[in-house]
């Protein structure tokens, strides 16, 4: 991949004065007339799971109490782990759920199929992403189907999500024909698991369609899948994400065998405009991909979402906007960027009790050990005045990824532990 310099600017929105009238700070879906929110459990599918075993699928519903609306939009929520992991309670969940049932939204945080045989294998990677889209298609058609139980309106039914999450929901409003899926991988592992209009649960008869995504740290396969008509995104990211790509690049720190390549916000986004979707985006131009977790960018995020989606609710016209905070020039680099410094030896791989870590430069460095959801699981810090032993909890078995950072460099690289 070339080197990419991006400069963004930061653009006004200049609403209409509907969305003035209607999206004023008091009014509903913009600020907590709800302080009190319910939570209840359902099931919305069995379906069988990455080793072939039957698996209830539940999903949590947040419901603004003492509300007497009948016709509330919903938005459906589906947490990060890079699909392998997580659940519909994490913080980032339930965080957000709260945040939008407090303004008068019904929210859902939904469980979904999670794991593969093997996680850095392509394939069996893709396999999980289709599960993953058949479970959100299968809590999109639950509640719409019961839309009156819910009081929510069936044609305003929106889907959120963070990192796989949002890679999801992308693919969700965006991958909807199966010669755009034969683009990417082998068509019979589509076929071989039910085709490209699959779904979780036991209502065929209703639509998994949205009307619109909101992509925390998302990417789409292939930006040109969107399509004049599609569905409108709201997309954050942060510009120095390595595991879900801000511009086009492979996701998981490129780990996963044989490369995928995605279309990150700083691609996708502009490519919807150029076929009139309307798409907005907010980059955090000096951050990476858990962002959500710090408390002032969660806040940053939620009110550029808040904005917009009241703009959606109420009908107002596409105005996208894009905004940034931090710095206002971005430079990324590809991999091909760090092929002519100086090399790093982490070994042996695979990995057992201890790795040597041998640096190019002498002076202080730290060691990290990071899960495939962008978690630190250990870190050490040691003088690199020539191979240093580092030893490695007992505990950790499976892929990791290891950083080496010294200096002003950041070295990454596959690590398994046995």
């Amino acid at each position: 991949m070339k080197k990419h310099l991006f400069t963004l600017i930061i653009v006004g929105l200049s609403a209409a004065g509907t969305l003035k009238a209607q999206c004023a700070s008091n009014a509903r879906y913009m600020a907590d007339l709800f302080p009190v929110v319910n939570r209840t459990t359902a099931v919305y599918a069995v379906a069988n799971n990455y080793l072939g075993l039957p698996q209830w699928l539940e999903l949590d519903v947040y419901t603004p109490a003492f509300d007497n609306a009948v016709n509330r939009p919903c938005i459906v929520y589906m947490h990060g782990g890079a699909f392998v992991a997580g659940d519909k309670r994490l913080p980032e969940a339930v965080d957000f759920c709260n945040y939008f049932a407090r303004k008068g939204y019904v929210t859902v945080s939904i469980g979904y199929r999670l794991g593969a045989l093997e996680p850095t294998k392509s394939e069996d990677m893709i396999r999980a992403v289709i599960r993953a889209l058949q479970d959100a298609r299968g809590a999109v058609r639950f509640m719409r189907k019961r839309a009156v139980h819910f009081k929510i309106n069936p044609n305003k039914i929106y889907f959120a999500g963070y990192s796989a999450g949002a890679v999801t929901g992308l693919h969700l409003a965006y991958l909807d024909k199966a010669e755009e899926f034969a683009q990417i991988a082998d068509p019979e592992i589509l076929n071989q698991m039910g085709g490209i209009n699959s779904a979780s649960g036991n209502y065929a008869s209703a639509s998994w369609k949205v009307a619109g995504v909101i992509a925390y740290s998302g990417a789409v396969a292939r930006r040109d899948w969107i399509e004049t008509g599609d569905a409108p995104v709201i997309a954050v990211h942060g510009a120095l994400d390595d595991i879900v790509p801000y511009d086009t690049d492979e996701p998981l720190f490129g780990i996963v065998q044989p490369p995928l390549v995605m279309d990150g916000s700083g691609r996708y986004v502009y490519a919807a405009r150029e076929v009139g979707v309307c798409a907005d985006l907010l980059t955090f131009s000096t951050e990476g991909h858990l962002y959500p977790y710090n408390a002032v960018r969660a806040a940053q995020a939620y009110d550029f979402i808040r904005q917009r989606l009241c703009r959606w609710v109420n009908n107002v016209s596409c105005t996208p906007s894009n905004n940034i905070v931090g710095d206002q020039t971005i430079s990324l680099f590809g991999r091909e960027g760090m092929e002519f410094q100086p090399p790093v030896s982490i070994y042996p791989n695979p990995a057992s009790g201890s790795v040597t870590v041998s640096l190019p430069e002498v002076g202080p460095a730290t060691f990290r050990l990071l899960d495939l959801t962008g978690r630190v699981v250990m870190e050490k810090t040691f003088d690199a005045d020539g191979p240093t032993q580092i030893p490695l909890p007992e505990t950790l078995r499976g892929v990791y990824v290891v950083e080496a950072i010294f200096g002003a460099r950041v070295h990454r690289q596959k690590l398994s532990t046995e």
